[in-house]
Parts: C-alpha cells; structure tokens; sequence
C-alpha cells in the first residue's frame, strides 16, 4: 500500500445557477433548440430541477463558455496548490 496525496478543487460558484442563467437568456433569445423546450417543459414541475439537471446537459456555448471560465478563474485561485501537487 502506498499513500498517495490528493487535491480537491470545488467550483467557486454553482453549476446550476449558471445553467440557469444561461436557459434564462436562451429563452429570452428563443433560442431553445425543440428537444431543449419539450425537456424543460417536462421537468419544470420540479423545484429546482430544471436548473440542476439543466447543468448536466446543456451544451450550449454560452453555457460551456461560463462553466470553462469559472474552472479557469477557481484553478487561478488555487494556482499554488496546483503546483505544489504537480511538482515532483
């Protein structure tokens, strides 16, 4: 057995809120593609669960962009840690 180090980076913000935001703005764009509308539709009773599951699989750029920007912003915070758990 051997012991080995481990680094856990959480992001900074939640996933849903962005997904969120971006389903809010597609909507106001009417940029919804048909299976994105009939899925929301589908799940829209649920509180919360739009959002939350929204944040699965939604691939839409505005949403790729926030969610890879916030990854990038939270590695920079903890660039040291990064560094030091890469380093030999």
């Amino acid at each position: 057995m051997k012991l080995i180090d481990e680094l856990v980076i959480r992001p900074s913000q939640d996933p849903r809120a962005l997904a969120s935001a971006a389903l809010d703005h597609l909507r106001a764009r009417r940029r919804l593609s048909p299976l994105l509308r009939v899925f929301g539709r589908s799940i829209e009773s649920a509180a919360g669960a739009e959002s939350d599951l929204f944040s699965y699989v939604l691939f839409d750029a505005e949403y790729t962009a926030a969610i890879c920007d916030l990854g990038y912003q939270d590695a920079r915070r903890r660039e040291e840690d990064l560094a030091r758990f890469f380093s030999d």
